[in-house]
């Protein structure tokens, strides 16, 4: 599955809005199958302050009828390639798929957050990496004069037991700052327990790894003070794959 957002590149940790207009939002839906053995893949997850316009966009390879759903539930008369929502508010925040003929075609589902401006949260796309020495590379910002928490995790394995194919062997991350300098901060002077990346992961509304994936390669937790970051995602088997990147605030 192929995940394209219309703010890939740039996710804003801290949610701003023009004063002068609202933006426009168009993310474009993937095409999964279902499974009936495993559940679906984790939603991307995109964030917009209210006022926004967002368009969920069917891609054209789309094969068969359009039903738009939230959060499981029909949307009544929404059954083109365009579901137009806005200017949004709280209300229109939820989980958007599309379902159709033939079964067991699905689409990925978004995540869509309706934030007031200055709040933080989390976000995540998935990805895939070619064979070789591909790197995929997320941008984000944290705005304000506050430093953030952050868990950022590079998922490859784990999805495995999502029913996602062909997922990375080992996923790494490396931080970069808006000078592209690697970004580096203060380290504990041990090596945190399994336990701890388990409490952290609930705090955060992470859901557990159960596929290898290795702490401080895969996964981190960082302070953040205001201003542009970049996430690079690697695969040091070099096999390539899918890869689900992910942020998380830490409480």
């Amino acid at each position: 599955m192929k995940k394209q957002l219309g703010l890939f590149l740039v996710v804003l940790m801290s949610v701003t809005a023009p004063s002068w207009a609202a933006n426009v939002t168009q993310l474009l839906m993937g095409i999964d199958r279902a499974n009936a053995s495993a559940p679906p893949a984790g939603p991307s997850r995109v964030r917009v302050p209210p006022g926004e316009t967002v368009t969920l966009v069917l891609p054209p390879e789309w094969p068969g009828s359009i039903q738009w759903r939230k959060d499981g539930e029909i949307i009544p008369g929404a059954t083109g390639s365009r579901l137009v929502l806005g200017p949004v508010t709280t209300t229109n925040a939820g989980f958007y798929t599309v379902t159709g003929a033939p079964f067991p075609t699905v689409s990925s589902g978004i995540q869509l957050d309706v934030v007031v401006v200055g709040s933080t949260g989390n976000f995540s796309t998935r990805v895939r990496l070619q064979p070789g020495a591909d790197t995929q590379i997320l941008g984000f910002v944290v705005a304000g004069k506050t430093t953030k928490t952050l868990l950022i995790r590079a998922v490859g394995p784990s999805l495995a037991a999502f029913g996602v194919p062909d997922p990375v062997a080992r996923p790494r991350i490396a931080f970069f700052d808006g000078e592209g300098k690697e970004y580096s901060w203060p380290r504990v002077a041990v090596v945190l327990p399994p336990e701890f990346w388990t409490r952290l992961f609930a705090t955060a509304g992470a859901f557990p790894l159960s596929g290898g994936e290795e702490a401080y390669l895969a996964y981190d937790v960082a302070s953040f003070p205001p201003g542009a970051y970049s996430i690079q995602v690697t695969d040091a088997s070099r096999k390539g794959g899918n890869v689900l990147i992910e942020a998380y605030e830490v409480p």
